[in-house]
């Protein structure tokens, strides 16, 4: 989930790694995988001055374990965590949400094939955070002060980019929702469209009035399910996102 811009997604069979995550300059920056070539929408491209590392902060031998061994007790892998400088209950709030949706979903992650979160310090500044396949990787520079990650989150729901009502907490939800469409490489488009009976320009307009800027802006429908569980998540009831996860059920059941 990135402030403006598609990070990856794996979606599909061979799909177009892609995730969307604005910016706060109100533009957004398209990061895609596989071939397809989205234009970029920002028109400014400063990103976002993180707080700087803290090596005064850095985790210990024995905090790393601790945090290591909540994680396994959730369900959750670690990756890349040994020398985290940020809020370690920052982290354990989002090892905390995977494990909720992963009771939600089981069939996610298996013992050969774990959730996994992984701290990244590749990302761009403007992205929070990515999916790839099972691995869910946070930006280590926005999850390193809490209250930043929620002003600069809270900015983007402001400007109708993320769903309403949500907080930084829906990033993880957001990018599970990714990890749900790889797994189960459930069209998301063709339930959206089914559920809506909308298609096309008018579709967009009615995913960017009810959900998000961000579920719209994905080609091919590689933002819905992540908008629309965070959306599900967050305690929208709305007739349109419970039909869609109860037809997104439906075709996991069939194996489909």
């Amino acid at each position: 989930m990135k402030t403006q811009k598609l990070p990856k997604n794996p979606h599909a069979s061979k799909a177009v790694l892609v995730d969307i995550t604005p910016g706060t300059n109100g533009g957004d920056t398209v990061k895609v995988y596989d071939g397809e070539k989205i234009p970029k929408m920002a028109t400014d491209d400063k990103g976002i001055e993180w707080p700087a590392p803290n090596p005064n902060n850095v985790i210990t031998r024995e905090q790393y374990k601790e945090l290591r061994d909540y994680a396994s007790e959730k369900g959750i892998a670690l990756s890349g965590f040994k020398k985290f400088d940020g809020d370690i209950e920052l982290i354990k709030e989002s090892i905390d949400t995977l494990s909720r949706n992963l009771m939600e979903f089981p069939g996610v992650a298996d013992a050969k094939h774990p959730l996994t979160l992984e701290l990244a310090r590749h990302l761009n500044s403007d992205d929070f955070a990515e999916t790839n396949g099972r691995i869910i990787s946070i930006n280590a520079d926005a999850y390193r002060n809490k209250k930043r990650l929620e002003d600069e989150y809270q900015k983007l729901v402001d400007d109708g980019w993320f769903v309403k009502g949500t907080t930084y907490k829906s990033i993880i939800d957001h990018e599970f929702g990714h990890a749900l469409d790889f797994v189960y490489k459930v069209n998301a488009a063709h339930i959206i469209k089914r559920v809506t009976g909308l298609e096309k320009q008018e579709l967009v307009v009615f995913l960017k009035k009810n959900l998000s800027r961000y579920a719209a802006a994905g080609k091919k429908g590689i933002e819905i399910t992540s908008e629309l569980w965070v959306a599900m998540r967050s305690g929208n009831d709305s007739q349109f996102v419970l039909k869609y996860f109860e037809e997104y059920r439906k075709i996991i059941k069939k194996g489909v």
